[in-house]
């Protein structure tokens, strides 16, 4: 049975915003968010030189919905995009690991620091433990300051690090390994 998760936040500037789970009709603006995310921050994989097909998007999202163990939520200003969150269980029918998810998230610089991160992680959190996942992954470089203070502040410990994990405009940078055990 396809799934679907809707609800709003209200930001620390007494803003609301949507999040839902995109859906194939959404892909074109998730395009331009994924270009606008590369322009505002190196802290991605994505850049300004990759398009992502409108078709790839829109399987992306049907595959989420459809999928018991995957959720790509996106946040919505007035219908734009402003973040996105991708979580996924890699091997779902593997017995020894199947109670690991992953995720990756991107907010629009002009919407950082009012507490929409905190929101797409709770309710991945839920989510996860809905399914019965215990650890939830990640990666953040090391450089990504603000991210890596929101992960610790919503539990996520640095397991290690991965060096020279990036070179973006002729710098090395590194990347931590995150995780958080959900109980």
């Amino acid at each position: 049975m396809p799934k679907y998760h809707s609800s709003t936040i209200r930001t620390k500037s007494d803003k609301t915003y949507e999040i839902r789970s995109f859906i194939p009709e959404d892909a074109n603006e998730l395009q331009n968010f994924f270009y606008q995310s590369a322009l505002d921050s190196t802290y991605t994989l994505h850049y300004k030189e990759k398009n992502i097909p409108v078709s790839k998007l829109q399987e992306r999202s049907k595959q989420a919905i459809e999928s018991q163990n995957d959720i790509f939520l996106g946040v919505f200003d007035n219908g734009k995009i402003i973040g996105q969150l991708f979580f996924k269980v890699c091997y779902p029918d593997h017995p020894w690991v199947k109670h690991i998810g992953e995720f990756g998230m991107t907010i629009l610089k002009d919407y950082w620091g009012q507490g929409i991160g905190s929101a797409l992680l709770a309710q991945m959190e839920s989510f996860a433990k809905s399914i019965g996942v215990t650890r939830i992954e990640a990666r953040v470089r090391s450089s990504n300051e603000r991210g890596v203070s929101l992960y610790k502040k919503s539990g996520y410990q640095i397991e290690g690090s991965r060096k020279k994990a990036a070179l973006i405009n002729g710098s090395f940078e590194d990347e931590f390994y995150i995780a958080k055990l959900l109980t």
